[in-house]
């Protein structure tokens, strides 16, 4: 098994568990809390995934160019 592989199939189950969180919000609880609220119910949710897709690229682009990054620094 390749670490890459497992790697994106853990990122792919986290982004999914945070749709089904979207939608449980969306479908369950919209009409139980306020508009406000729920606007920061999801702006909360959607920031959550923007910083772990970016924390995911970059710790991804870091591994990939661990060498290269490491040399440029010794420079």
């Amino acid at each position: 098994l390749n670490d890459d592989d497992s790697t994106d199939d853990n990122v792919s189950i986290v982004l999914d568990e945070m749709s089904k969180f979207k939608s449980q919000i969306i479908n369950k609880y919209k009409k139980y809390i306020n508009e406000n609220t729920y606007k920061s119910y999801m702006k909360e949710i959607i920031l959550m995934e923007e910083n772990f897709k970016r924390n995911f690229m970059y710790n991804k682009y870091y591994m990939e160019n661990e060498d290269k990054i490491i040399r440029g620094r010794s420079i």
